[in-house]
């Protein structure tokens, strides 16, 4: 059976081509996130560093401006867990959310799973 990082579905761009200095096998860039225990903020902002890019830095531009967008909204949680670490209550809509004060589903809550 073929394993995982043998392939690739749509492309070649995520492949790292680093090497593992101690196993000497190739790496992927989910190798790397997953040994160095990435969050989900770090994983895509780094899967757009680590992409391959094109003839003439083509998608260059789009990377940075996700990147960016990606780290401009991990700022905003870091700064949020700051804030209730710190006794804060947290910045979340409960109504954008569905849940009351408790953390429960409120009456709006409609159970699509019934």
């Amino acid at each position: 059976m073929e394993r995982a990082n043998e392939r690739q579905v749509g492309g070649e761009h995520y492949k790292v081509k680093a090497k593992c200095p101690h196993c000497n096998s190739v790496l992927e860039h989910w190798d790397i996130a997953w040994a160095f225990r990435f969050n989900c903020f770090q994983y895509i902002i780094s899967k757009w560093i680590f992409r391959k890019k094109g003839p003439e830095g083509r998608h260059l531009l789009d990377d940075l401006e996700k990147i960016k967008h990606a780290c401009d909204k991990y700022i905003e949680v870091t700064q949020q867990e700051e804030n209730i670490a710190a006794g804060y209550a947290p910045d979340v809509n409960m109504a954008q959310c569905k849940l009351d004060e408790s953390g429960e589903p409120g009456k709006e809550y409609i159970d699509q799973d019934r």
